[in-house]
């Protein structure tokens, strides 16, 4: 107890000690802020650096802190009036020069990926934005370490990567679910709907859309409203529903047209074209078209472009305007760099402005300023209440690791008791079989053969009795194979399929292939699950496909060892292989083995069964 008290007291100190240093530059980077957001409001006239850079520290105690954060502010400044090379030399020298390298790199890393963003150098940009993750990580600050991976998953987006733009967005919103009273909270959300749209992640879209959707009322957030409209729009255009998605797009531009989110603004346009073209109501998607193109003068953006002009050149084919379609055509398709099957990977290069830092230039400085007083003021509630809410967070964490680990307990002893019965069945099965072979090579056989021998000295017993016992010594050998496989463990598993479908293909319709030439690196029991899921499928087929092929497959791709058992027969559904003990028996050996088990059938279809199994 007395330890535990000690490091609560060490923790309270070290808050209420960075309380008190942190005081000073706090109000001075409130100053800072406000500063930013008067140079942006008034656009004064003054053009020089050190002029810019001194209205930005008026009023503020001028220390090596203040400066690092005027001259960060002085970059973005300039980047969000799009001096791009202005922003990238000041952020370049801060990265090299500054004193503080865990604290300062990050922001100052962060804006470079903007700025490279911006410009389209989309492999520098990533790098940048990476570099800022592990300037956040020294500082354990996950929320900002996160906020950057939502830039990166934009940068995806736009290069048309679906599935790391999916990786990405996901791992932010991962971290920022539970905290949907975070400022940037929708706009994650949108960014992971759109993601998941592209990716036919039909499902958990819709399941998200209705969440920002339960969200929009209670947010002040303008750029998550637009996204939340705009996936739900692109949903249900995705899923033929044209007409429930006009009121979302609808939405989202009329809150882009309010807040002049010109990019966000044309996205809505695009979308708002293709759906009328859908619905063939061509004299409105011109209008739509027409619009996007007259916003896209403030941008040079060659995705948007494209996107534009495919669908006006659709809507004027189909208004009897054909020389204007042709125009409009020949321009989609000399923009070569743009797949004109994805569209929405076009409109989505819009979204490449920065969350955090671009979008609507006074809206966010003046956020940030709001969230900075209203820090300073949880901060000051919190040196009250953390002595409580600490003790109750060590009850709660102990409560619930308890409560985990008792579980995973339970689940683990489950599993064990599970696999302990499937050996022990296996292994009790291969030793009545052993049993059963024996008894069938040395008694039945060996006494068939004594029969044959002896009526062999008979002179008047007919042929076809010879015939009727070879074939019952035969079948009785064969049987006697298949309940214990000598050359399993002689020649391995290879060998001694072979010798199981020679021995079984009495109606010369079993056919065997391998492009394995040597002895396969297996466990005596991983073998033997094999040997007698082959066994177990093919029987299967002989007795039940009515088939008139059955080819039986053992090939050896790099370290993946590859099984197929393929007939043309009735086939099955494949909806009852967890329910039958003989596929359902296969399916959970398999799973034993840490190998995979799939089957494709059908009625009337044939059946193929596949076996995988890594090779280690």
């Amino acid at each position: 107890m007395n330890i535990k008290i000690l490091i609560l007291l060490v923790v309270i100190f070290s808050f209420f000690t960075r309380g008190i240093t942190q005081t000073t530059f706090e109000k001075d980077s409130l100053k800072i802020i406000n500063n930013a957001a008067q140079l942006l409001t008034n656009n004064p006239k003054v053009e020089s650096e050190d002029s810019l850079n001194n209205l930005l520290l008026k009023d503020v105690a001028i220390t090596r802190q203040s400066k690092d954060l005027a001259q960060f502010y002085l970059a973005r400044h300039y980047y969000i009036t799009q001096k791009l090379e202005k922003a990238l030399n000041i952020t370049n020298q801060n990265i090299e020069d500054n004193y503080e390298v865990n604290y300062s790199d990050a922001k100052f890393y962060n804006l470079k990926g903007a700025i490279h963003t911006s410009r389209k150098e989309y492999d520098i940009g990533i790098r940048s934005f990476l570099k800022a993750v592990n300037a956040y990580q020294k500082q354990n600050n996950e929320l900002r370490e996160h906020t950057i991976y939502n830039n990166i998953a934009n940068i995806y987006l736009a290069l048309g990567d679906y599935e790391q733009a999916y990786h990405y967005s996901e791992k932010c919103f991962s971290k920022f679910k539970n905290r949907k009273d975070h400022p940037n909270y929708l706009g994650f959300l949108g960014i992971l709907i759109i993601c998941e749209n592209n990716l036919d992640l039909m499902k958990e879209a819709k399941q998200h859309i209705d969440l920002g959707l339960s969200l929009l009322d209670s947010t002040n957030n303008i750029q998550g409203k637009v996204l939340i409209n705009f996936s739900a729009a692109e949903w249900n255009f995705l899923n033929g529903n044209l007409h429930q998605a006009i009121p979302f797009v609808r939405k989202s531009l009329t809150i882009s047209e309010k807040y002049r989110l010109k990019q966000f603004q044309i996205m809505s346009e695009i979308l708002l074209m293709d759906i009328h073209n859908e619905l063939k109501e061509y004299s409105i998607a011109l209008n739509y078209g027409k619009n996007a193109e007259r916003n896209l003068k403030y941008f040079n953006n060659s995705s948007m472009e494209h996107a534009i002009a495919d669908g006006l050149s659709v809507a004027y084919a189909n208004t009897d305007q054909h020389r204007s379609a042709y125009t409009y055509l020949n321009k989609a398709d000399s923009l070569k760099t743009i797949d004109r099957n994805e569209k929405n990977k076009r409109n989505i290069d819009s979204l490449l402005v920065q969350f955090e830092y671009l979008t609507n230039k006074n809206t966010i400085l003046s956020q940030e300023a709001t969230i900075a007083k209203q820090n300073s003021k949880i901060q000051q509630r919190t040196n009250l209440l953390i002595v409580g809410g600490f003790s109750l967070v060590l009850v709660v964490l102990s409560g619930v690791s308890l409560f985990i680990y008792n579980r995973q307990k339970i689940r683990l002893e489950r599993n064990r008791r599970e696999v302990e019965l499937v050996k022990s069945v296996s292994e009790t099965e291969e030793i009545e079989r052993s049993k059963i072979s024996s008894m069938l090579h040395d008694g039945l056989a060996a006494e068939l053969t004594a029969l044959k021998l002896e009526l062999e000295m008979h002179q008047d017993i007919s042929k076809k009795t010879f015939e009727m016992l070879n074939k019952a010594h035969q079948m009785t050998r064969r049987i006697s194979h298949n309940l214990s496989p000598f050359m399993l463990s002689e020649k391995g598993l290879v060998e001694a399929v072979t010798y199981m479908v020679h021995n079984n293909n009495v109606n010369n319709n079993l056919h065997f292939y391998t492009n394995v030439k040597q002895v396969l690196p297996l466990k005596p029991k991983v073998e033997t699950i094999l040997y007698r899921s082959i066994q177990e499928l093919v029987q299967n087929a002989l007795k039940h496909a009515q088939a008139t092929e059955i080819t039986v497959q053992i090939m050896k791709n790099n370290n993946e060892l590859v099984i197929s058992i393929e007939d043309d027969g009735i086939g099955m559904d494949t909806s009852i292989v967890n329910n039958s003990i003989g596929l359902g028996s296969v399916k959970k050996r398999i799973e034993l083995i840490n190998g995979v088990f799939d089957i494709d059938s059908s009625p009337n279809q044939g059946t193929q069964i596949f076996i995988n199994l890594k090779l280690n």
